[in-house]
């Protein structure tokens, strides 16, 4: 049994690599993400093509089958969706297709030479289950709840794709110890400025997305009560970068710390291409530190699609504010 599993793994990798072959045809394709999305489709395609064999050659398992795959779909059907979209966008229809058959050419001639014993495609199912729970290797999953979530990237975070991160022990952090959770498919990087803890950017990190985490000292005895008289006096406009609209001001708490929440317009330039940017700011001060979430989104179209995405992606930057646990506090 363990050599015709180990089969089905390596089909699905052996799709997704064929993918990436005949997707070189087109001229932007091969980029990181692109890469990375075509392994995730071969992922998918392999699967349901080891499906629908095991329906095919074992009639008793038919139910089976049809349970797993719809468990999965579930969970994950939109993903294929919006991948073969995207995927399409780049190749192209009819190039798009080619790239569909050469793949299920791959895997139909590696079949004959590896046939499925009814031990093997029970094993398939459970595997298949437990895929539906997330069970699924990196990249793949992030890039999948990237897709599966297009749309509304608030329920990833609601249903339960998360990871908690920690700034205890980070050298940037200053001894702040508080952690706050976010969407599996966001990843996170190194902040390369000056007190930027950590910055983490949607779609695996070639998003237009990016939620930025900055910790301040600000060197002296300075108490919530002073920060929120500060605040207030303007309206938090003092808060803002140059050249920005304020939109709203929201007072509020973070795990029982005063804070503020503000919405802005910002247009920013970076070699000779102007992007319009929304920009959501959580700002707390606990324990002599300003902290300060940054989550923008960016838009090089209009200000409508700027507006659709940010309706979008509002709530999502919410749920992050409010995961927010100062563990310090109760210690």
């Amino acid at each position: 049994m363990a050599k015709n599993i180990k089969y089905f793994f390596f089909l699905i990798t052996f799709i997704s690599i064929g993918f990436w072959g005949n997707g070189q045809t087109a001229g932007n394709f091969k980029t990181v993400k692109n890469v990375r999305v075509s392994r995730a489709y071969g992922y998918l395609l392999s699967q349901q093509y080891s499906l629908n064999r095991i329906k095919e050659i074992f009639p008793a398992l038919k139910q089976q089958v049809i349970i797993s795959s719809s468990n999965f779909n579930v969970a994950f059907g939109n993903a294929r969706v919006n991948m073969e979209e995207y995927l399409k966008g780049y190749l192209g229809e009819s190039e798009f297709q080619k790239f569909i058959m050469d793949g299920k050419d791959a895997i139909r001639k590696m079949e004959e030479e590896n046939p499925i014993g009814l031990e093997d495609a029970n094993a398939y199912l459970l595997e298949i289950d437990k895929r539906a729970k997330g069970e699924i290797p990196n990249p793949i999953l992030e890039t999948l709840l990237h897709f599966q979530y297009l749309n509304t990237p608030s329920n990833e975070f609601s249903n339960g794709y998360t990871k908690v991160y920690s700034t205890k022990n980070h050298p940037k952090a200053k001894g702040l110890d508080m952690q706050f959770k976010v969407p599996l498919s966001w990843r996170s990087m190194e902040g390369d400025r000056p007190n930027v803890v950590q910055k983490f950017v949607t779609d695996y990190g070639d998003g237009l997305e990016t939620v930025v985490l900055v910790v301040k000292d600000l060197g002296q005895d300075f108490t919530q009560d002073e920060f929120v008289k500060i605040f207030l006096e303007d309206g938090g406009k003092s808060f803002l970068p140059d050249g920005s609209n304020l939109i709203s001001t929201d007072r509020t708490k973070f795990d029982q710390n005063e804070g503020f929440v503000i919405v802005f317009n910002q247009t920013r330039e970076t070699l000779g291409i102007k992007v319009q940017m929304r920009v959501m700011m959580f700002y707390i001060v606990y324990k002599n530190k300003l902290i300060n979430f940054s989550c923008g989104i960016g838009s090089p179209g209009s200000d409508i699609e700027l507006q659709k995405r940010y309706s979008q992606l509002a709530p999502l930057f919410l749920s992050v504010g409010r995961s927010i646990v100062f563990n310090s506090q109760y210690k």
